[in-house]
């Protein structure tokens, strides 16, 4: 019994001695504002894309501004330009129209685009090499949709077998320009990557939803308007992005 209650006096002093040397040894790292705390980014995405010979689905051209207001959180300010959809005088494969002198094709053309700015707040851990990162914005837009049909006529010569661009059927074009407002919400995820001090990357995921809002339309054929635009709420998943960011 003596020499149990004396063992168990040796292990309390060793687990005492381990503790107040580890005490001593242990600092607690104090987090301190930096002494940069603006960042500049652009969206490398559109670039990759071509780089790699990737097909642009929605491509969006970003550039973000960023304040540190904490040691782990920044309010961002991001522009954007998005191209939706894009093609330009595309033919229909089946003809509009024909008969025993003419045969009549289809063009039609689209480009879709969008502008918006965006506020909000990011999080990420501090002091070190890579992070995630966690943000939520709101944001204001305009949307444009412009669509173009224009009929083709050609006339068949019998003389020679083929086909003409025709001087009897005059080509027919209708316009279509119609406007939206968008507001909205997003959240993204994140990974950053310090190369340096002043350098790092960001590939973020940043799903939005919200709401379309028709504000304009133009015709310049009233039939080309087969029904009115409505309102709308979307959730766009989008696809990952990469930023290059300065800090400063």
């Amino acid at each position: 019994m003596y020499i149990c209650h004396n063992m168990k006096s040796f292990l309390l002093i060793l687990c005492l001695f381990i503790w107040t040397q580890s005490q001593a040894q242990y600092e607690i790292e104090e987090l301190t504002m930096p002494e940069t705390l603006n960042t500049i980014g652009i969206n490398l995405t559109p670039a990759a894309l071509v780089l790699f010979n990737g097909t642009p689905y929605q491509t969006r051209f970003s550039a973000v501004y960023k304040r540190q207001v904490d040691v782990s959180k920044r309010l961002r300010f991001t522009l954007n330009y998005l191209i939706d959809e894009r093609y330009f005088q595309e033919r229909n494969e089946l003809p509009l129209s024909f008969s025993d002198t003419t045969i009549t094709f289809l063009l039609e053309s689209e480009d879709n685009f969008g502008v918006d700015l965006r506020f909000g707040l990011e999080y990420f851990k501090p002091n070190r090499n890579t992070s995630m990162v966690y943000g939520f914005d709101v944001f204001l837009g305009y949307y444009f949709e412009n669509s173009e049909e224009e009929t083709q006529p050609f006339y068949i010569d019998p003389s020679c077998n083929c086909t003409l661009p025709s001087p009897f059927v005059l080509a027919q074009k209708r316009e279509t320009h119609i406007e939206y407002l968008l507001a909205g919400a997003d959240f993204s995820i994140g990974q950053q990557l310090n190369l340096s001090d002043k350098m790092n990357f960001i590939i973020q995921w940043t799903p939005s939803l919200f709401v379309k809002l028709p504000v304009n339309e133009e015709y310049t054929d009233i039939n080309a308007r087969e029904e009115a635009p409505q309102n709308s709420v979307d959730f766009n998943l989008r696809g990952f992005e990469l930023f290059l960011n300065y800090v400063f």
